[in-house]
């Protein structure tokens, strides 16, 4: 996979000095190289100062000790790898990196504040050998802002301040692509300097969590926590409300699972329950207002991203069910969706908080006795593995070619298999663990951690 490097070139220098306390007689430039894995070192520094000027730097003027990386809040697997590699080959330009949380964009658009906070100089000693006694003088020359570069690290749905930029049009139109991997970004900043967004397709393809933005959590976590968190309070509530259920279910749920049955004399429609199209229709509808609350927030964007979302969580919702049906008619078992309100609930909650989770429906079935348990766990298993391979799949898709909709895939996908695989009432997990611990905590694993990888990690 190609990756996008910053390597330095120390070159000599009698004419500029660092002010720092450790200024040397040199000055170490930074250049731009991209490469694929299996190239070599010479071959990749043979590269550098063309790949350099390709992105429109010239690496001979590029000063280290004048470059500050802003590091956007949602990088994906190919920035956080590139800026571990940076950090390892120019262990100084760690201290010129600052989290985009930390900055406005007012810091950024006039670079001596942005320097100040970066601690980088805004002064340097420059030599004046033309004096009458041929004698060397120096002096401190203010730094000129045109001469300072910028790089932000993600595009606009992983670093705040490449949006706000983009959105201000500070950027030029034009993206120049890099081994079909990486894209990048030219312009200025308020005061002249040198601005530059690098990030991979997806930082410009896929859509940032806006509900981070707005979240109570905001106030206590960093922004690029809050979803994860979300995603545990929502999955703490759903079992509080499981366990609060099994003790007082007349005052928590409107009507509870427990003593319902399947409604057999009811109205079908090509021998398809319409109550059971109407459950999926409403918990379509709960989860597709989340995950575009989760993604635009309170923006114009809400209504598309929404009439999207319906039709992702209706097919997402269909083909888990789906699987339920047909589980259960090869295992001679009979079920019945039905909405949930409670996990509803937990859904909307968790949105709010900065990201969606939660279940929205949930089957019941009427298991004979003689129906061995095995047969019960196999059926109450399969949806969750399946949305579970769903999310995989469209996560990896989007990864090469990212798309909104992959994007949303993924994440509607990984919902249903990680709030469907909990071990309680009225999930499919409670179900699985009844029928074998082992087999449970195998699934688990598997599926909170790909729930993990895909939307948080990859």
């Amino acid at each position: 996979m190609p990756i996008l490097l910053l390597n330095a070139a120390v070159i000599p220098s009698a004419a500029v000095e660092d002010t720092r306390p450790t200024a040397t007689t040199t000055s170490t430039t930074l250049s731009l190289v991209a490469f694929e894995v299996d190239e070599t070192t010479s071959q990749l520094m043979a590269g550098a100062k063309d790949f350099a000027r390709e992105m429109g730097i010239d690496p001979d003027k590029a000063e280290l000790n004048l470059t500050v990386i802003i590091v956007g809040e949602n990088l994906d697997s190919t920035e956080k790898g590139t800026l571990a590699y940076v950090y390892t080959q120019i262990p100084e330009l760690r201290a010129n990196a600052i989290p985009a949380s930390e900055l406005s964009f007012e810091d950024v658009d006039n670079t001596t504040r942005l320097f100040i906070i970066a601690k980088l100089p805004l002064e340097r000693i420059i030599t004046d050998g033309s004096s009458k006694t041929g004698a060397a003088s120096k002096s401190l020359g203010e730094i000129d802002p045109k001469a300072r570069l910028i790089i932000l690290a993600g595009g606009p749905s992983q670093n705040t301040l490449a949006s706000r930029f983009i959105e201000e049009g500070r950027l030029g139109v034009d993206q120049k692509e890099v081994l079909n991997q990486l894209v990048s970004m030219n312009g200025s900043t308020g005061d002249g300097a040198r601005l530059i967004i690098i990030s991979d397709k997806r930082g410009f393809a896929n859509l940032p969590r806006k509900a981070a933005e707005y979240s109570p959590l905001a106030r206590f976590f960093a922004v690029e926590w809050i979803p994860l968190i979300a995603s545990l309070f929502g999955a703490a509530f759903v079992v509080l409300i499981s366990v609060l259920k099994a003790y007082v279910e007349a005052l928590i749920l409107d009507r509870g699972k427990k003593g319902r049955k399947i409604q057999r004399n009811t109205l079908k429609i090509f021998r398809i329950k319409v109550r059971e199209v109407l459950a999926i229709l409403a918990a379509a509808s709960v989860l597709g207002a989340a995950m575009s609350w989760t993604y635009a927030g309170p923006s114009a964007s809400f209504i598309w991203l929404f009439l999207l979302n319906l039709v992702l969580c209706l097919i997402a919702g269909l083909s888990h069910e789906f699987i339920h049906w047909l589980m259960g008619r090869l295992l001679k078992v009979e079920t019945e969706y039905h909405f949930w309100i409670s996990g509803s609930m937990a859904t909307i909650l968790s949105a709010f908080l900065g990201n969606s989770f939660g279940l929205q429906g949930f089957l019941i079935d009427e298991i004979d006795e003689s129906v061995a348990k095995w047969k019960v766990g196999l059926i109450k298993l399969a949806s969750p593995i399946f949305s579970a391979a769903v999310m995989i799949s469209s996560g990896l898709i989007n990864l090469f070619l990212p798309h909104v909709v992959f994007q949303m895939t993924y994440s509607i996908a990984g919902i249903l298999a990680m709030a469907d695989i909990l071990p309680v009432k009225p999930m499919d997990g409670y179900d699985v663990r009844r029928w074998s611990l082992p087999v449970w905590l195998l699934a688990f694993l598997f599926i909170s951690a790909s729930f993990i990888i895909v939307n948080f990690l990859l």
